[in-house]
């Protein structure tokens, strides 16, 4: 009993960090897709550019779940841009 309370105990505690993780990993994958991969609708670029502010300022404002959905959605974007191939 004590084991499985202690399990419980550290994924949950663990669960943040694989948050912040996951916004940094995919502000990161925005970087690295802009820089190699052509885009060649401007508007798309626009809207991941402003994607990736937002997720930066929800990141540095300590909002991992906002800082996770506007990166996922600029991943989506640029995804759909590139035929998948980012």
């Amino acid at each position: 009993m004590k084991r499985t309370v202690l399990v419980i105990a550290m994924a949950m505690l663990a669960g943040p960090v694989f948050a912040d993780d996951l916004c940094s990993t995919n502000i990161q994958k925005i970087d690295d897709t802009m820089k190699t991969s052509a885009t060649t609708n401007p508007t798309v670029e626009d809207q991941v550019m402003r994607l990736q502010e937002k997720a930066l300022e929800k990141q540095a404002a300590g909002d991992t779940k906002g800082c996770i959905a506007a990166s996922s959605e600029a991943l989506k974007l640029l995804e759909r841009q590139t035929g998948g191939k980012s």
